[in-house]
């Protein structure tokens, strides 16, 4: 029994060594595996990095290719401008060796052949002075930039009084070759013409897309591949001496009067730097009208021809008077229907029994489109603070201007009143000099002396105006109710109207937002604020035109409100609409209706 027991222990205990001794197996081959697993992980990121290198190398090597056939390219330049510089030099000195050498020649021939006759004769002495004179036309035509010494052009005196040449036709091209180092201010020299005709721009080989000259001058004057030198004097004004008055000039029709082909823009936003491309002077505003300015009152360099485009008031002429040009005191004749309005030379100038109106100031001597002001046109807004200086204009005041035109036929001009502090507007209407006593007498509503209002003859009032600039044409309402008496909203209106939940005046018309709307199609996508003016001047307007009968027009529901237009003042209403709409959103379209 003791045995038996004996050997069961013995395999109970090898049992369990054999036991620990896989389990440390296990262990140990657990610790292989992360050592493996460490090691795959290390292999891998050096393949990578491996990797990595191969392709740095490539790049390296493609560079270092792209950069031994950039060297090779340079040195293959450089002897190749070495060349044309030993070039250079030998033409030079031929040229300059052909002046003196036909000059000697030609003066040997006449010393010895004055020599061998003992003395000159009448006739040969009358020959030789012709010939001078003609040499002398012949270096007239000369260009400015044929560059020629006086000792190769101007007649030599010999020792016996007479006159000896010492150039020929053949020679003046010759001596263009010793002409000085200075950069030649003749745009043909910096372009490269084609055999189909084609013109580039020799520094950066952009073709033109004008034949014009003028162009080609402000192309290369800012191209950024122009040396500083050929920019310089393209830049100046004797890029422009060439063509003035040459038989190739660009025609004074043809040059740009839009001031942004006369300066040069650079960055954008806050950082944009706009100078002169005549003295590459910095202009300091964002202004095209300091531009113009710039132009025709500071810049020393800018041509006589576009310094003509922006003077004020300058003379006519075919360039400062094209469809683009602007002018800093008259804007663009309104043009009108064929048939609508007489002429400017066969309108009547009656002027009645009584004499004209006497002005501080003379009238602007030339209307926009460039015809002399023979009429004595006047801004009708200057005829009235002249001669009315108590009176103010408020929005409604332009229906008398409007109901005038209708009235009487004469030429449709649109001028800035001189008396606004505002340059920024399209103008109003002007009234020729033969009418003005009679719009005078029509704006006070003087059945006697001037013509009767159109419509009822009801008047509007005369309260405190505003000056219409852009900014003020559709005033806040509290502004007008605190200054116009006049325009104030009437007590029992309020308080049946604009207190009440729901009404709905007796009379008839059409809905203001649909006139409106049709006049300015793209109303509804305004901001809130602009429609809201929009609205304030159509009650102004309202109230001026219909006094007491304002609130017959007046529909109040939902605590919103509508005004509606009457039929007899719709055609009033169009054209007030029109001019207001067009002066306060220049960038809208706005349709005459």
């Amino acid at each position: 029994m003791d045995t038996d027991s004996n050997s069961k222990n013995d395999l109970a205990v090898q049992y369990i060594a054999l036991l620990e001794a896989r389990m440390h197996v296990a262990d140990k081959l657990a610790e292989a595996y992360a050592d493996l697993r460490s090691i795959t992980e290390q292999t891998e990121a050096v393949n990578a990095e491996v990797n990595t290198l191969a392709q740095e190398s490539l790049l390296l090597k493609s560079q270092l290719e792209s950069h031994n056939s950039a060297i090779a390219k340079c040195q293959l330049l450089s002897e190749a401008n070495e060349k044309l510089q030993m070039e250079l030099t030998d033409l030079r000195a031929r040229g300059a060796t052909a002046v003196v050498t036909h000059g000697g020649q030609r003066s040997t021939n006449l010393v010895s052949q004055n020599h061998h006759n003992g003395s000159e004769t009448s006739s040969t002495h009358r020959d030789t002075v012709d010939q001078s004179i003609t040499d002398k036309r012949g270096l007239k035509r000369l260009q400015p930039h044929d560059s020629i010494s006086s000792e190769a052009t101007a007649p030599s005196m010999h020792a016996d009084g007479h006159f000896l040449h010492t150039h020929s036709k053949s020679t003046v091209s010759n001596c263009s070759f010793a002409s000085s180092s200075a950069v030649s201010a003749d745009v043909q020299l910096h372009v490269l013409t084609s055999e189909d005709g084609e013109v580039k721009c020799r520094y950066c080989l952009s073709p033109f897309s004008s034949p014009h000259q003028i162009d080609w001058i402000q192309h290369i004057a800012s191209c950024e591949s122009t040396p500083e030198d050929v920019r310089n004097s393209l830049s100046s004004a004797d890029a422009y001496s060439f063509h003035e008055g040459g038989a190739d000039m660009v025609g004074a029709e043809k040059l740009s009067a839009s001031i942004d082909d006369h300066v040069t823009k650079k960055g954008i936003g806050r950082n944009r730097i706009v100078s002169c491309n005549y003295c590459s002077a910095p202009i300091k505003s964002d202004s095209k009208r300091e531009w113009e300015k710039h132009m025709f009152a500071k810049c020393p360099s800018v041509p006589s021809a576009v310094r003509e485009i922006y003077l004020p008031f300058s003379e006519p002429t075919q360039m400062n008077w094209t469809p683009q040009s602007h002018n800093y005191d008259a804007h663009p004749l309104k043009q009108s229907a064929e048939g609508s309005s007489p002429s400017l030379t066969t309108a009547d100038q009656s002027y009645g029994d009584r004499s004209p109106l006497y002005f501080p100031t003379e009238p602007v001597p030339y209307l926009p489109d460039g015809t002399p002001n023979t009429l004595r046109f006047r801004a009708w807004m200057d005829i009235i603070r002249y001669q009315r200086p108590r009176h103010k204009i408020v929005n409604a005041s332009g229906l008398k201007m409007t109901s005038f035109k209708k009235m009487n036929q004469f030429p449709e001009v649109r001028l800035i009143a001189e008396t606004s502090s505002s340059k920024s507007t399209l103008g109003c209407y002007a009234v020729p000099e033969y009418l003005q006593q009679a719009f005078l007498d029509h704006f006070d509503g003087d059945n006697k002396t001037g013509r009767p209002s159109k419509g009822d003859g009801r008047r509007g009032p005369r309260g405190h105006l505003q000056e219409p600039t852009p900014s003020t044409v559709f005033t806040k309402s509290d502004s007008f109710d605190g200054q116009n008496s006049g325009l104030r909203r009437n007590s029992s209106v309020e308080g049946s109207i604009f207190k009440a939940a729901a009404y709905r005046g007796s009379g008839s018309g059409k809905k203001y937002i649909s006139v409106i709307r049709e006049i300015m199609p793209s109303f509804a996508m305004l901001p809130d604020d602009s429609r809201k003016a929009v609205k304030r001047g159509v009650r102004l307007f309202l109230e001026a035109e219909l006094q007491d009968k304002f609130a017959d027009y007046v529909i109040v529901k939902g605590g919103g409100t509508m005004y509606m237009i009457p039929d007899d003042l719709m055609d009033a209403f169009k054209e007030w609409a029109y001019e207001e709409l067009t002066r306060c959103f220049p960038d809208e379209l706005i349709v005459r209706v």
